[in-house]
């Protein structure tokens, strides 16, 4: 699992959607090109467009998950990689936040439930769907994810949202102990093998776990977290 690259599915969603959300006051894009009429689109526009390219060329129609790359690269799985499916999750809250309520909003939050994986206990998200066998689980992983189950459920108030949440904080808290001060490992499956380089104590799994702990402290106020 070291497709952590900068060509994810995420990226070119977020270029456009970090602008939707500015309080820049120049809210409009006009299309460069002198020879064409002029176009003027507002961001909040062009950040729907880039979503619907991402449902148009990277969601595999026959099993709900999305492409890791477009166009698919040779070596390319069948599908993306959980990290990937992350960046659209966060770019959808925001979709969400800024007032669209399409129903395909939904897809990639149906794509994650392929990833989730209760077979291990406790129950938490594979690097990969878990349809094609029973991958890594990574900490780094889960924690953004459930910083995004955390957004959704501010915007959404569903409370089976809110209990997957604290079912990741279970999965959070086999990760951490006081080797070499603290924090969290990496990857659940290296945690207990010192000799391989993949046990180890990452600071974006213990910063990410931190965050959403605490944010899930403020709503339930429920102090193991």
């Amino acid at each position: 699992y070291t497709m952590k690259n900068t060509h994810k599915l995420s990226i070119l969603f977020f270029s456009f959607l970090l602008f939707s959300c500015t309080e820049n006051t120049d809210t409009a894009m006009t299309h460069p090109d002198p020879t064409e009429p002029g176009v003027t689109i507002t961001y909040r526009e062009k950040a729907k467009q880039v979503f619907d390219l991402v449902q148009q060329n990277y969601k595999i129609n026959n099993t709900g998950l999305y492409l890791e790359n477009f166009p698919k690269q040779a070596g390319d799985r069948e599908a993306s990689y959980l990290w990937s499916l992350d960046g659209l999750l966060s770019g959808v809250n925001q979709l969400k936040a800024i007032g669209y309520k399409d129903q395909k909003l939904n897809d990639a939050f149906l794509a994650a439930e392929k990833y989730y994986d209760t077979q291990r206990t406790p129950a938490a998200y594979a690097a990969y769907p878990v349809q094609y066998g029973l991958e890594d689980r990574f900490y780094d992983d889960n924690a953004i994810i459930a910083l995004d189950l955390l957004e959704d459920y501010h915007l959404t108030n569903n409370p089976a949202t809110l209990e997957r949440v604290k079912k990741i904080a279970e999965f959070s808290l086999t990760g951490e102990n006081n080797v070499a001060g603290g924090g969290m490992y990496w990857v659940e499956q290296y945690r207990n093998k010192p000799e391989s380089d993949m046990c180890n104590k990452a600071v974006c799994a213990s910063a990410f776990t931190t965050t959403y702990l605490l944010k899930l402290y403020q709503i339930t106020k429920n102090e193991d977290y």
